[in-house]
């Protein structure tokens, strides 16, 4: 069982690097996304059974080689697979080997991953934060502030929205969310 911060990041970086490959994706899905397996224990601390960093298991690669087979016949989309392939293997490696740096806080974005290509209705929180025990560990507790504080100017920074709410902008959903995670931050 894996309970702190910066173990439970890795671990999901290492382990699902396509789905999450950067901090910031893996710490939106523990905090924005439901049903993701993780809770609050009596210690103040986030449970997830995860293993620790493996050499991850990549699906897309098992697929890509179970196409070869329909391909073998045709050399040029064989070489085009098995340069997927490839580079799936080499990404994979790489992500163990630097997982430190991949995982630490001066390394959030991928330029996919940044909040300006996301929806702000992907920003509701989670049981994780509505729930957040008075107990709380410090380590989690300075994960949460960091990332609420990103997300807070991130979304602020793409919708224009001031720190002090305008009456025109005050219902606007993103001005809503942000102010909702600003009251989460002022209950830690």
């Amino acid at each position: 069982m894996i309970t702190e911060p910066e173990d439970i990041i890795k671990s999901i970086i290492c382990n699902y690097s396509t789905a999450y490959p950067t901090r910031y994706s893996v710490l939106k899905h523990l905090f924005f996304s439901n049903g993701n397996g993780t809770y609050w224990t009596k210690s103040g601390n986030i449970k997830s059974d995860l293993e620790s960093c493996n050499i991850p298991n990549d699906d897309s690669i098992g697929a890509l080689e179970q196409s070869l087979s329909f391909f073998k016949e045709n050399d040029e989309i064989s070489k085009i697979i098995n340069l997927k392939i490839d580079y799936r293997k080499q990404l994979l490696e790489f992500t163990k080997n630097n997982i430190d740096l991949i995982a630490s806080n001066y390394f959030y974005y991928e330029d996919s991953h940044k909040p300006s290509y996301l929806r702000v209705s992907e920003y509701i929180p989670n049981n994780l934060l509505k729930n957040i025990p008075k107990n709380i560990q410090l380590s989690w507790k300075i994960v949460i502030i960091e990332f609420l504080n990103l997300v807070i100017n991130d979304i602020s920074e793409k919708y224009c929205i001031s720190s002090h709410l305008s009456e025109n902008c005050e219902n606007s959903s993103a001005a809503r969310i942000c102010k909702e995670l600003r009251n989460i931050l002022d209950k830690i």
